[in-house]
């Protein structure tokens, strides 16, 4: 097996996410925001997110403070942010890592066996 070039990786799951250096861009309201990758993030910022509990501190750790209290104004909140930032993880690993609800080859093949 030949080494895995991780460059390479994150340049893969740049394109078929959308993300830019590490931020993921989202519209509300006519404005567009921006939050972290949650892939992307480093030990600190795991660190300093673990210590979080409350949705609206965790949706201003992602978005930072000023971007957050932008997307407030417009009437965004919390679970706002939550709906895109779900919808996001569940594209990015579609997209990224395949249909892990997909049977492999072999019991397709026996699911067509059965079906005769």
């Amino acid at each position: 097996m030949t080494n895995l070039n991780l460059d390479e990786l994150l340049k893969q799951r740049e394109e078929a996410t959308g993300a830019e250096k590490g931020m993921v861009p989202f519209d509300y309201q006519g404005k567009t925001f921006t939050f972290r990758d949650p892939i992307l993030l480093d030990d600190d910022a795991l660190d300093e997110l673990s210590e979080l509990e409350d949705g609206p501190d965790i949706a201003e750790f992602y978005m930072g403070a000023e971007q957050y209290d932008q997307f407030l104004e417009v009437g965004g909140t919390s679970n706002l942010f939550f709906m895109v930032f779900t919808q996001y993880m569940n594209e990015s690993r579609d997209e990224v890592g395949g249909n892990p609800t997909r049977g492999n080859r072999s019991s397709r093949r026996a699911a067509r066996r059965r079906k005769r």
